[in-house]
This record gives C-alpha cells, sequence and structure tokens, in this order.
C-alpha cells in the first residue's frame, strides 16, 4: 500500500482493500470459566461461559454473532464445534461435547 498524500487519496486507496472490520471483543481479555473447563466426560455434554471484554478489559455489551468455540484433542485426533447462545450482554454459555479421552484445549 503506498500512503497518500490526502485524505480523499487516502481513502480512495483504502477502499480497494474492501470494507475495514474492526472487532469490539478482545479474545486475549475475555475470561472463561465453568466446570467445563477443568473436567469433562467423553461424549456428555459440558459448559463454559465466556466474558466479553474489549481491548481495556471491559465489558463488551456489542452483541457478538461471530463468537465460535472449537474443542480440540492435544494429539489432534478430535476437533468439536460447540454451540453458542448469548445469555446476557456479555457473557456467553458455550457447550461442547468431547469424543475422545484426554487433555483438549477450548479455542474461543
Amino acid at each position: 500500500m503506498v500512503f497518500a498524500h490526502s485524505l480523499p487519496e487516502l481513502v480512495t486507496s483504502c477502499h480497494q482493500f474492501g470494507k475495514v472490520y474492526c472487532h469490539p471483543v478482545y479474545p486475549e481479555k475475555c475470561r472463561a470459566s465453568g466446570e467445563g473447563i477443568k473436567v469433562a466426560t467423553r461424549g456428555q455434554t459440558v459448559a463454559v461461559s465466556v466474558e466479553a471484554l474489549d481491548r481495556k478489559g471491559e465489558a463488551c455489551f456489542k452483541p457478538v454473532d461471530s463468537l465460535r468455540c472449537e474443542l480440540v484433542a492435544s494429539d489432534g485426533s478430535s476437533r468439536v464445534r460447540g454451540t453458542v447462545k448469548r445469555r446476557n450482554q456479555n457473557i456467553y454459555d458455550i457447550s461442547h461435547q468431547p469424543q475422545v479421552t484426554g487433555e483438549h484445549q477450548l479455542h474461543i
């Protein structure tokens, strides 16, 4: 990208790249809680709650339609997509069902 000398030129240059999308939720600041983080039984649905926070670590009240989760076995043998439901303004409930025994990572 070449930096333009005037605002109209900059706007024209940016339009070449399509829309710029800035998500209000900052993943590194979000907090997950619930028994499903520590212990889960293969084949049984477990729940985790996620508190959506912004870059400053403050509650993000804007609805997040793109929040997704995936449960991944540590050896990569199983990848399970979880379901996400908005409970209230900045709390989301995630449910997933591990398919194999062993340690997993929950990607949100």
